[in-house]
């Protein structure tokens, strides 16, 4: 993926030499290689995705539909790309960015290092909670209602 650095000092440059490499899963000729939230997705669609994302590398990704940040499978999260590309939309698996922090956000259990980056804007860090977050900042507490915003995570 081609995408929007996130805004903070934890996270690298999407010219980091690992994300030329994508992920280190090999495919054969006649599957994709390209795959978002454990789907397929076939190079005609990868090409309409490329339109809205930029170029995107073969690999195994997660994308997270709502807000728009991606990484490689089982990884923590690695920049932002606009979400709801529609090509992309498949439910994410909720330890598909290595989490184990006990929140989750949009579905995906949150890496520390992610967490982190959400804390350093005002993100609260109790374990056991869920949230929905938008690449707005904007950030509702699943459980309550309540809602935070933490600034634009993004250019937009």
């Amino acid at each position: 993926f081609a995408s929007y650095e996130l805004e903070s000092h934890h996270v690298p440059s999407t010219m980091d030499p690992s994300f030329s490499r994508g992920s280190n899963q090999t495919f054969q000729q006649k599957k994709s290689n390209l795959t978002v939230n454990g789907h397929p997705i076939p190079d005609q669609l990868v090409k309409i995705a490329e339109k809205i994302a930029g170029p995107i590398k073969p690999g195994d990704y997660w994308y997270d539909f709502r807000a728009g940040f991606w990484g490689v499978m089982g990884g923590r999260a690695l920049g932002m790309i606009p979400p709801f590309i529609q090509e992309f939309n498949y439910p994410m698996p909720a330890h598909c960015a290595g989490g184990n922090t006990g929140i989750f956000v949009n579905g995906r259990e949150l890496h520390h290092i992610d967490l982190d980056m959400l804390h350093d804007r005002g993100f609260p860090t109790d374990r056991g909670k869920s949230y929905t977050i938008e690449m707005s900042g904007r950030v509702l507490d699943e459980q309550t209602g309540e809602e935070l915003y933490l600034g634009k995570l993004a250019p937009t």
